[in-house]
C-alpha cells in the first residue's frame, strides 16, 4: 500500500432546488474501491476521506443538506495535515506523496471557464454554494504539501457566472520541488457530462465519465507496464466520445509539473542490467523517462548490482541527488546491459 497516498471523495445526488441525480454516489463508490484495491490505488483506507452527503431517507433543505464547500475543504485540511506531520519528520516521504480529489455531482463552468461541482443548497436564482475544482489544483499547485495531486471532476461544465470562490486552506508543510498536477474533468466547456437513462444487468448505474476513467486505469497499459496521463486521456476520451453519440468530450490533462504515472504493473517484458561500480554507494537509485523511482539500493564497487527493467531510457544517479554529483543516462534496447557507473554504458 502507498503510506502517503490520500483520497478526498464526495458524490453528491441530492439537491434542494435542481433536479436529483442517480449516478455520482455510485460513481463516487466504484472510485474509492479502485482507491482501496492492492493492484488498483493501493491507497491505506484510512487515508481515504469519504464527504457524507444527504441520502434519500433525509429531509433536506438549505440548512441539512450536505455536503457544504466547508465541509469538502475540510476533508482536504485533514489530508495536507496528516500529510504535513508525516513530512515534519522524514522529508524525503514528500517524494512518494499523493493526493486524490474526486467530486461528481451538478457542476457548472463559472465566468466560462474552469470547472464548478455544485453542492446540494445550489439554487440558480440565488446563493450557490460550490467548489471550483480548478482553483482548487491551482492552490495545491503553488501552495500544497503533496507530489503529485490528481483531480478527477464528473460533473456539467454549462456557462453559470458564479463568484470565484477559491480554497480557504492555508500552507502546512511545502517541498522544494514542483508539484504536479492532473486535473480530470468529465466534459469540455459548454458540454453536460451525461449519465445512462437506465442501469444495465446487476451494475448500479452510473457516469460515462467516471466508468471510461475506471476502465482507463485498470487496462489502458503501456508496453513498460504504466498507465500514463495521456495514455489515460486517449482511453477516456474515446470512450465517452463514442457511448454519448459524439456529444461529450471528456479529458485527463497534466496542468503543471512533471508527468504523473497513475499506476503500475509488471511490463510484459524485462532485461538484465548489470551496474558495475567503482565504489560503494548508500542510496542509489534508477529512475525512468517520468522521473519516476523505478529501483533503489544499497550498492557495492566490485559487486555488480543486477535489476530488470523493460526498454526504455533512465537516470542512474544517487536518490538525493545535488548538482554536481555523478550520474549516468542510458537505455534498454530490448537487450541486455552491462552499465559501468559513473563512466558510463558500455556494449551488451
Amino acid at each position: 500500500m502507498h503510506q502517503h497516498h490520500y483520497a478526498v471523495v464526495a458524490g453528491i445526488n441530492r439537491y434542494v432546488s435542481l433536479d436529483d441525480l442517480h449516478g455520482p454516489v455510485n460513481d463516487a463508490d466504484a472510485f474509492q474501491r479502485w482507491l482501496v484495491d492492492p493492484q488498483g490505488g493501493a491507497v491505506p483506507e484510512e487515508n481515504i476521506l469519504r464527504v457524507p452527503a444527504s441520502g434519500h431517507p433525509d429531509v433536506i433543505d438549505d440548512d441539512s443538506a450536505r455536503p457544504t464547500s466547508n465541509g469538502i475543504f475540510k476533508k482536504f485540511t485533514e489530508a495536507n495535515k496528516r500529510l504535513s506531520a508525516a513530512l515534519e519528520s522524514s522529508p524525503e516521504a514528500w517524494e512518494e506523496s499523493r493526493l486524490y480529489g474526486y467530486l461528481a455531482g451538478h457542476g457548472m463552468a463559472p465566468g466560462g471557464k474552469g470547472c464548478a461541482v455544485l453542492m446540494p443548497s445550489a439554487d440558480e436564482g440565488g446563493l450557490v454554494d460550490h467548489v471550483e475544482v480548478h482553483l482548487l489544483a491551482e492552490w495545491y499547485g503553488l501552495h500544497g504539501p503533496f507530489r503529485e495531486v490528481v483531480f478527477f471532476v464528473d460533473c456539467c461544465r454549462e456557462d453559470l457566472h458564479l463568484l470565484p470562490c477559491g480554497p480557504p486552506l492555508l500552507q502546512v508543510w511545502r517541498g522544494d520541488g514542483l508539484p504536479s498536477v492532473v486535473l480530470g474533468m468529465a466534459a469540455e466547456h459548454g458540454q453536460q457530462s451525461s449519465e445512462p437513462a437506465i442501469a444495465t444487468g446487476d451494475k448500479p448505474l452510473q457516469g460515462y465519465f467516471t466508468t471510461a476513467l475506471l476502465d482507463g486505469i485498470r487496462t489502458a497499459v503501456d508496453p513498460a507496464g504504466r498507465v500514463t496521463v495521456p495514455g489515460l486521456d486517449d482511453h477516456v476520451r474515446r470512450y465517452v466520445f463514442r457511448c454519448t453519440d459524439r456529444r461529450q468530450l471528456a479529458s485527463v490533462r497534466m496542468q503543471q509539473g512533471l508527468p504523473v504515472i497513475m499506476r503500475r504493473e509488471q511490463p510484459a517484458q524485462t532485461y538484465r542490467i548489470r551496474v558495475h561500480l567503482t565504489q560503494d554507494h548508500t542510496d542509489l537509485v534508477i529512475r525512468d523517462d517520468y522521473e519516476d523511482l523505478v529501483v533503489r539500493a544499497e550498492a557495492h564497487g566490485g559487486t555488480p548490482w543486477e535489476v530488470s527493467l523493460p526498454s526504455g531510457t533512465y537516470w542512474l544517479g544517487p536518490r538525493a541527488y545535488v548538482p554536481g554529483d555523478p550520474y549516468l543516462e542510458f537505455s534498454v534496447k530490448g537487450e541486455a546491459t552491462d552499465v559501468h557507473y559513473p563512466t558510463g554504458t558500455s556494449a551488451p
